[in-house]
């Protein structure tokens, strides 16, 4: 998170950097949890690195699709 702005009323805007890959299920959550009332907006910051557990399943998807071709 990187921050939070007060938009009047009660309308907050909330500012955070977050994985694409956890964004997939991110507008039905947030309807949920918000009785539909809160929208978002996306915008491309930057790639970065990963490791570990997200790239050893980045890697066996990606086999997986060579394979299939």
């Amino acid at each position: 998170m990187l921050g939070q702005e007060p938009m009047g009323g009660e309308i907050q805007e909330i500012k955070a950097q977050v994985p694409q890959s956890e964004l997939l299920r991110y507008s039905i959550d947030l309807r949920s949890i918000t009785s539909g009332t809160a929208s978002f907006e996306m915008e491309f910051d930057h790639y970065s690195s990963i490791s570990g557990k997200t790239a050893d399943e980045v890697i066996k998807a990606a086999q997986a699709q060579k394979e299939e071709n």
